[in-house]
């Protein structure tokens, strides 16, 4: 008789990301489980927080403009024959920028 080789089902693995802020470079990398490599991840760019891109090698990256708590869901597919696909929805939040404090200096009376 004839085996199949049938190859464990793929997940995103990655269910939480770091912070990020307005102005600040950002970079996380995306991770999923199991299935054969490479993968191939996307994710609708209009949900995305705007400044902030997701490469194909699963790179969330670039400047987020606008603070906010953003959800969007990624997609990943891995490549297998027939290849199989996973989802997820995750939330960044994006954080105002810092203030910086200017000093305030008095006039001297002398």
């Amino acid at each position: 008789p004839a085996q199949i080789a049938v190859a464990p089902p793929l997940s995103v693995a990655t269910s939480r990301l770091p912070a990020a802020r307005v102005g600040a470079p950002y970079q996380a990398h995306l991770a999923a489980n199991l299935g054969t490599t490479p993968y191939r991840w996307w994710a609708n760019p209009i949900k995305l927080p705007a400044g902030l891109t997701l490469s194909r090698s699963g790179e969330l990256y670039g400047t987020p403009r606008l603070p906010g708590t953003y959800s969007f869901r990624v997609h990943v597919r891995d490549s297998s024959r027939p290849a199989m696909s996973a989802h997820q929805t995750l939330r960044l939040t994006v954080r105002r920028r810092h203030r910086r404090h200017r000093r305030r200096f008095g006039a001297f009376a002398a």
